[in-house]
């Protein structure tokens, strides 16, 4: 099939409600620990820069080329350690004072903000922060923007290659419930779907495509999502976020679960590389820059995140991760083929737009329960 639906963008007015909507559902709000007038008080001096900073990020997130330039430009060197999962950043933050800047998901601040492990940001200082597109901004937990700067936005969708799979992946059933296919297609599909290797997005997708919230805390709704992920199995290549889009250009895997941001990689390799968001709804997910509590370079710190928020470096960082800027006046900056591809693309209405917030402790327990029952399913012969 040839029929490519119309993509929305990020600009279109109806959009902007939906995420509007979605970032204004329930949660708890988390109270800045400080004194408003202790933070007010706060000046900034960027004269007493101290000579190094230890930032915690995904890969692949910050150009080298910006940091270099930030090194030159303040005589402030940066080590960069890099993290997989959620449940890693969180391990490596646990050893307290060893980072001074972290950047991650909605739901690892949302964490971290539980925990009051994240200094309040001063607003005086970050001069670029207002740049940011109004919708992003706020998170229930979080909803005066005290603690965290929202940096890159991308979606979870379909990935495919069209040298090998003619038909566009309008739904996630085709990914998701393979054996419900015709049997020439399920057998074409055998050990050709790679997933992500993070049982909170690959069940989170389930439950959208089930007509489910990916924050669900009903039981029965989680283990529906899990039966069904279990009898994919037999049609995993891999569960292997890290390298899905490599899978995908060599014809190991025909569909992915990808992120936007990886497939935008992809098609500057290799143009057969395409991208889907299903009919059910996506999951949209956000990477902040907060600053850790206890670290003794605060002044640094914000010098940091300021700069990384200035438009053409904003727009650097995007050309490079291939996710999408918050920053609207980033956009002039960005490359063209970039804007107008996957990077950018959105559901096509304003109830199919999911992020994922923060599970009390018991409801978190279960979906781990579900991963580990999921991976642990033996393929079928």
């Amino acid at each position: 099939m040839n029929n490519q639906r119309p993509r929305p963008r990020i600009a279109s007015g109806i959009i902007v409600l939906a995420l509007a909507v979605c970032l204004a559902g329930c949660g708890k709000t988390i109270e800045n620990p400080n004194s408003p007038k202790a933070n007010a008080e706060r000046k900034p001096d960027y004269g007493q820069l101290a000579p190094s900073l230890n930032v915690l990020t995904r890969r692949g997130l910050i150009d080298p080329a910006v940091l270099g330039a930030f090194e030159q430009q303040y005589g402030v060197h940066v080590n960069l350690t890099f993290f997989e999962t959620i449940e890693a950043a969180l391990h490596a933050l646990d050893r307290q004072g060893q980072y001074d800047v972290a950047l991650g998901s909605s739901a690892l601040v949302a964490t971290l903000l539980l925990r009051h492990a994240l200094a309040p940001l001063d607003h005086s200082t970050l001069t670029n922060l207002d740049k940011t597109e109004p919708v992003f901004k706020a998170i229930p937990i979080d909803p005066e923007q005290r603690f965290q700067a929202p940096y890159l936005w991308r979606t979870i969708g379909i990935g495919y290659n069209v040298s090998f799979e003619t038909e566009i992946p309008l739904s996630w059933k085709m990914v998701l419930e393979p054996d419900t296919l015709p049997p020439e297609q399920q057998a074409e599909l055998r050990g050709h779907i790679t997933m992500f290797n993070e049982g909170r997005y690959v069940i989170g997708s389930a439950l959208v495509h089930l007509g489910f919230s990916p924050n669900t805390a009903d039981p029965t709704q989680i283990d529906r999502a899990v039966a069904l992920l279990q009898r994919q199995r037999p049609f995993v290549f891999a569960y292997d976020d890290s390298n899905a889009e490599k899978y995908l250009a060599k014809g190991d895997s025909f569909l992915d679960q990808a992120w936007s941001s990886d497939i935008a990689r992809a098609r500057k390799a290799n143009p057969k590389v395409r991208f889907s968001v299903p009919k059910e709804g996506a999951i949209v997910f956000v990477d902040r820059l907060v600053i850790l509590a206890g670290t003794s370079k605060m002044t640094t710190a914000e010098r940091l995140i300021d700069y990384l928020l200035s438009p053409p470096v904003a727009a650097k960082n995007s050309n490079f991760s291939c996710a999408a800027s918050v920053d609207r006046a980033a956009r002039p900056f960005i490359d063209r083929e970039l804007l107008n591809g996957p990077a950018y693309e959105l559901p096509d209405s304003e109830n199919k737009l999911f992020f994922l917030q923060e599970l009390d402790a018991p409801t978190a327990a279960r979906y781990e329960k579900g991963w580990q029952e999921i991976k642990g399913a033996s393929p079928s012969p």
